[in-house]
């Protein structure tokens, strides 16, 4: 009888040691992954993947990302212009003379705050998804309407042509007839 008594023992004894290596198993793969998720999504740099305006900026900082785009694009609008053409008059003005620019912060942030938020498990998956699929930001572009609008009023300056109404005029025993001119104007409202 005794040993009868020992077997269930036994088996307790071996079921409890299987449930407890298990269990502790589970929870160190557990661990594991979440440490695995937490090195992919906690870094100081923008994730792998993301480009802006078809520039890498993966694994940049944010200083690093502005300072690369800057160098690219700031040279970019620095050498265009508007060239506005009406008959054999043409004038070119600069884009820097209206303040034209990338808006390459705004731009960084948005790379930077891309799986940056929600749950660990949100994020890691953001973050695996990037590396494979790419993100390509684009940059926005502006530029200072009032400057603009000063550009344009030179522009009027030179091209603006009042229009004339035909005469008529008694010059002796006969009249002298006066054509008539067209006017010309810039329509600012639409050239903006």
């Amino acid at each position: 009888m005794k040993r009868g008594k020992r077997k269930p023992k036994a088996f307790l004894i071996t079921a409890s040691i299987v449930i407890i290596l298990v269990a502790v198993g589970a929870f160190l793969f557990a661990q594991y992954n979440r440490a695995k998720m937490e090195a992919a999504v906690n870094v100081e740099t923008i994730y792998n993947g993301i480009s802006i305006n078809g520039v890498d900026v993966s694994e940049k900082t944010r200083m690093e990302a502005v300072t690369l785009l800057k160098d690219k694009l700031d040279s970019h609008v620095g050498n265009q212009v508007v060239t506005l053409i009406y008959g054999d008059k043409s004038w070119e003005i600069p884009f820097t003379a209206f303040d034209a620019e990338y808006d390459v912060i705004k731009a960084v942030q948005t790379a930077w705050n891309t799986g940056r938020r929600g749950e660990l498990k949100e994020r890691y998956k953001i973050v695996m998804d990037l590396q494979k699929n790419g993100l390509d930001i684009p940059v926005e572009f502006s530029y200072n309407k009032d400057k603009a609008e000063e550009e344009l009023k030179k522009v009027e300056e030179d091209f603006k042509v009042e229009a004339q109404d035909s005469q008529l005029t008694r010059k002796g025993w006969g009249f002298v007839i006066t054509d008539e001119k067209e006017g010309y104007d810039i329509d600012r409202k639409s050239t903006r």
